[in-house]
């Protein structure tokens, strides 16, 4: 009565694999880390410098005599993940205008 069958089950799996893609999603993750090396940096009032692009998620902070060099800088997770989703939903709708206009079909 309420039970899913076996060929359910597969089109649920298709449908989770259409909507998110993991190999896209590590493509981006490359694309987002290399990005942090080519765009330019910004310096903050304090003197930090701010690395990322679209949003700053890596700050490296002036190095002082009291601080260790590899301590300096601090990692956004939050903002990281959100310029993850920005380049991944990018490629994404570039890919889908791509495929329209390649085949003409609103798939």
């Amino acid at each position: 009565m309420g039970y899913l069958k076996g060929s359910d089950i597969i089109k649920i799996r298709e449908y989770k694999k259409s909507v998110f893609d993991v190999r896209m999603m590590n493509i981006c993750a490359w694309i987002t880390i290399i990005l942090t090396y080519i765009t330019p940096y910004r310096v903050n009032e304090e003197g930090s410098i701010l690395f990322g692009y679209p949003f700053a998620f890596y700050i490296r902070h002036p190095l002082n005599k009291s601080r260790i060099p590899l301590l300096s800088g601090s990692l956004d997770l939050l903002i990281f993940i959100i310029d993850l989703a920005i380049i991944y939903f990018a490629i994404k709708l570039l890919n889908m205008i791509l495929h329209i206009f390649n085949t003409g079909d609103l798939k």
